[in-house]
């Protein structure tokens, strides 16, 4: 529910305006806010070091609430936004970051305590040894 308020809260609530239809769906009691919101994400972002013009207007077609209105990311790479400076770099240029899944860390973990257990077993082992 905090993920849909906060949608909400820079998207704007569904109306039937925003999106006809919307209070058709199966669970949209579930998740109507008790007062409207109107949309914010223009002003919450206007002023922002990163965000062009041609950024705030592909974030604002990628956000519209209504699935029949909103942008298709095929038409979102034909946007304005991905032409203006500065241009990409070269994908050899990138950084390069360690792996970092949560399933992988979570593995790296077990395997690191599962070593760390195995380094007292053998430690309790040399100290009997020597005894």
């Amino acid at each position: 529910m905090e993920q849909v308020n906060l949608i909400f809260h820079l998207c704007g609530s569904p109306t039937p305006e925003t999106w006809p239809g919307a209070s058709s769906l199966k669970y949209f009691h579930m998740f109507k806010p008790a007062a409207p919101h109107p949309r914010r994400l223009r002003q919450v972002y206007k002023n922002h070091p990163n965000v062009s013009e041609k950024a705030l207007d592909l974030l604002d077609a990628l956000l519209t609430m209504d699935p029949k209105k909103r942008l298709s990311a095929y038409d979102a790479t034909k946007s304005e936004y991905f032409w203006e400076d500065p241009a990409p770099c070269d994908p050899s240029q990138m950084p390069r970051y360690e792996r970092s899944h949560e399933f992988e860390m979570k593995l790296r973990r077990q395997a690191e305590r599962q070593r760390a257990r195995e380094g007292g077993h053998q430690q309790q082992q040399a100290n009997k040894r020597h005894q």
